[in-house]
């Protein structure tokens, strides 16, 4: 992919390593080109929707932040939910010891991930190229928010860290990257200051003409996407599989027909006498009785009527 490539095998990682005590900072890229049907359906910021009862995609990223800090030298990590101007601010998750989560908006319009991470980690502040206490030598974890993580954060950084590069990324086992990155903050002085940088296209190859990069390669998938009706309920599929032990292999002859997970938040109408197969009723929406709704969402407002089967269906 980029620079030089380095397979790893997957293994518990010490994370108490120089480079990792080295982390100032986890951004999590919340941005998007364009508004998304799930996101218009919703009403919401695609980090509210649920993740399980109770939780949030943000809360799954406050809880493996967590996780991070307590496995390393790190005393607290600031995590930086970074947002275009037309995306809806998610809620903030309640305080979490060692973890400060903040939201903000890009600095400019139209920048893509590499301006953007370059704009805000470059940034002047009282005069001085840079914020007073980052470095140069220090890394920042990079992540698309958009995802759910299916193997350990702590995990995946710590087996960028063992590469000692200045960037690193995670692929998937089919070569893809996951949407996860260790940098260090000087590779961003290659960004330009003005235009469309994306970080793949454009960011990725001129840092490792400079610097040196590296890929980890995952034996298992490290992450799914959350930008459609079908990719957040294949994403929670997958996570409440892997949380009950059931192996989530894809093949012509893999078994789906199973349930996995259905979610109603507080402030949903569902009458008792509904089956609910791997799909979510966000808070305003209603499920009349004896109605059958099928890897679906009902958005707030949405309306299952009774007796009424709805499939892969997002009721708005």
């Amino acid at each position: 992919m980029y620079g030089n490539s380095k397979r790893l095998r997957t293994r518990d990682v010490v994370c108490g390593s120089e480079l990792v005590s080295r982390i100032k900072e986890f951004v999590l890229l919340g941005g998007a080109v364009h508004q998304t049907p799930l996101a218009s359906a919703t009403g919401r910021s695609i980090l509210d929707l649920p993740l399980e009862t109770g939780a949030s995609l943000l809360d799954h990223w406050q809880a493996q932040s967590r996780e991070l800090v307590g496995a390393t030298r790190l005393t607290t990590l600031p995590v930086r939910v970074l947002l275009d101007w037309s995306t809806p601010e998610p809620m903030m998750p309640g305080v979490c010891e060692g973890v400060s989560m903040t939201a903000e908006r890009d600095p400019e319009p139209l920048r893509g991930t590499a301006g953007v991470l370059r704009d805000v980690l470059l940034r002047d502040v009282g005069g001085v190229d840079g914020t007073e206490e980052y470095d140069d030598d220090d890394f920042i974890v990079v992540a698309n928010a958009a995802q759910v993580l299916l193997q350990p954060l702590v995990e995946l950084v710590g087996s960028m860290a063992e590469t000692g590069s200045d960037v690193s990324v995670v692929s998937h086992p089919d070569g893809t990257p996951s949407g996860v990155m260790l940098l260090r903050r000087a590779c961003l002085r290659l960004i330009p200051e003005v235009g469309f940088i994306d970080m793949k296209e454009q960011g990725l190859p001129r840092i490792t003409s400079q610097f040196r990069g590296s890929v980890v390669y995952r034996n298992m998938t490290c992450g799914v996407p959350v930008r459609s009706l079908h990719d957040y309920i294949r994403a929670l599929r997958w996570y409440h599989k892997r949380r009950a032990g059931v192996a989530t292999t894809q093949g012509a002859f893999s078994e789906d027909w199973r349930s996995s997970f259905f979610i109603v938040e507080e402030g949903a109408s569902v009458d008792p006498n509904v089956r609910l197969h791997d799909s979510v009723v966000l808070r305003g929406g209603r499920v009349e009785s004896d109605a059958y709704v099928v890897r679906s969402m009902v958005c707030p407002k949405g309306v299952v009527s009774r007796r009424q089967t709805v499939i892969n269906e997002l009721v708005a």
